[in-house]
């Protein structure tokens, strides 16, 4: 696959991870260096997975470290920066982060040539 078909492809769901960022958490996320990553080892505890069949196979992950998940939990719940998250209000959270970024980049993917289909997001715990 070339550069710009990754970038025409990938794109969309960092459209809509900044939407979704925004739009839950009040949250405004500027978008850095962009590239296709090797391997299995997550960056941070709380993944996001959104799996793609159709057209192009592959995976897309957002993973969140603590402290990162953390803050868009408190920010979306509007709770205070001494309040204690709990583990399952951060899955639900990044749950609810997920499906909007996997319904936004599939809106947005429609107006390609590209066809997908974008299984129902699920949420692991874990940087391995």
């Amino acid at each position: 696959m070339d550069a710009a078909l990754r970038i025409e492809l990938i794109t969309p769901f960092v459209d809509a991870l900044q939407e979704a960022f925004a739009t839950l958490a009040s949250m405004d996320l500027q978008r850095k260096e962009i590239y296709v990553k090797e391997g299995v080892e997550m960056f941070g505890k709380f993944n996001g997975i959104i799996g793609l069949s159709g057209g192009t196979l592959g995976t897309c992950v957002l993973s969140l470290s603590q402290e990162m998940a953390e803050e868009m939990v408190r920010s979306r719940f509007i709770m205070p920066s001494d309040q204690t998250v709990t583990e399952s209000a951060i899955v639900e959270g990044v749950g609810d982060l997920v499906n909007l970024i996997a319904r936004g980049a599939q809106k947005r993917l429609s107006s390609t040539p590209y066809r997908f289909e974008i299984a129902s997001p699920t949420v692991l715990l874990g940087d391995k």
